[in-house]
């Protein structure tokens, strides 16, 4: 878990890279979308989400930690199965796909391997290829607060 000492534009948080065991657990192909969201906004009474991207099936955003813990148990409740949001661990775990390098794909990655618009490079480490920027992804364990760390 975490990244290694030498990938470019590492942050000082990132690490130490260390073992993790992540006990078996299921996550969504993909993230909540805007229509998802907006389902359980008119449901519940809450707001919704300001709208930068457009909504539709675009992954939500400008949802608080507690809006998307809320938006879980309401998705158990209306479904009967259990839903949460990932740990730290788990997400790490699903997001690098058991690699060691910057993404699944390794060094790196393509706006035909990813979901982004391709306007930033990643670290100047890739001819042509850019990084997608960093969004907040909300997790069970709000990030760095993981139960698992050190592990």
């Amino acid at each position: 878990m975490d990244s290694p000492d030498q990938e470019p534009g590492r942050a000082d948080d990132e690490g130490p890279q260390h073992t993790v065991t992540v006990p078996a657990f299921a996550l969504n192909r993909t993230e909540v979308s805007f229509a998802d969201y907006d389902r359980f906004a008119e449901t519940t009474g809450r707001r919704k989400p300001a709208d930068r991207w457009g909504h539709g099936n675009q992954p939500v955003i400008n949802v608080s930690w507690n809006d998307a813990q809320a938006c879980a148990v309401w998705l158990s409740e209306q479904t009967g199965r259990k839903y949460r949001l990932p740990s730290e661990a788990e997400w790490e775990y699903a997001a690098r796909a058991g690699t060691t390098t910057p993404f699944w794909t390794g060094n790196c990655i393509r706006t035909d391997q990813a979901n982004y618009d391709g306007t930033f490079y990643y670290n100047n480490f890739c001819d042509s290829v850019l990084r997608m920027p960093d969004l907040p992804v909300w997790r069970s364990d709000r990030w760095r607060h993981a139960p698992e760390r050190g592990r």
